[in-house]
């Protein structure tokens, strides 16, 4: 199966705190108690790759109706930067196809960020590459 086409899609990014990203980047110690976190935009993308018989798509990003204010009491409340043109179906479309075209979608793991608009493919078969071990 040779691939034909593989492409990108830009979905916007998340102000994220950099001890998020890289573990500890900002530590306290005796001389900074309190250090200031640093907040940088993260990308949020998915990749869109065709087949001569598959369209995939690796990951679905963030709901593109995302409000970071109904999740104020949440662990989440992260800015999401994006506009319209960032929504899933825009950038799927500068490949030439539609949500109803994928016939495969695989999940990188089933975090909001990654997996938030998996519901807007309902003709694709989903694949979910990781999950984390239950609790006993």
């Amino acid at each position: 199966m040779a691939v034909k086409k593989v492409q990108i899609l830009d979905l916007g990014s998340l102000d994220c705190d950099t001890n998020a990203l890289v573990a500890l980047k900002v530590r306290a110690n005796k001389n900074d108690p309190a250090p200031r976190l640093e907040f940088v935009p993260f990308p949020v993308w998915a990749v869109y790759i065709e087949t001569e018989d598959r369209k995939i798509l690796f990951d679905t990003g963030i709901l593109d109706e995302y409000d970071e204010n109904v999740s104020e009491g949440s662990k989440i409340n992260l800015p999401y930067n994006h506009v319209p043109e960032q929504d899933i179906e825009n950038q799927l479309a500068l490949c030439g196809v539609t949500p109803d075209d994928i016939d495969y979608v695989i999940i990188s793991h089933m975090h909001w960020d990654h997996a938030g608009n998996i519901g807007k493919f309902r003709n694709a078969k989903v694949c979910l590459l990781y999950t984390s071990p239950s609790p006993r």
